[in-house]
């Protein structure tokens, strides 16, 4: 299994999202994945399909400690 697989699953991403890219800086102890989603429309949580918005901004959260000691 490689890593984009390895993280897709462990973070539940399905089609057609995808992880593109995941950088692993042990010594910082931080993981930076790069997801995508194809189109410019999706369903959002009410059912509706709706336009994507701040698409171009890079997001970062804090996560739970996973995968790194």
């Amino acid at each position: 299994m490689n890593t984009n697989d390895f993280y897709s699953q462990l973070l539940g991403i399905v089609t057609p999202w995808s992880i593109d890219d995941v950088k692993l800086d042990i010594e910082n102890k931080r993981v930076d994945i790069n997801i995508s989603y194809p189109g410019s429309k999706a369903s959002c949580q009410c059912g509706k399909v709706c336009r994507i918005h701040g698409r171009t901004n890079v997001r970062q959260w804090r996560h739970l400690d996973t995968c790194l000691s």
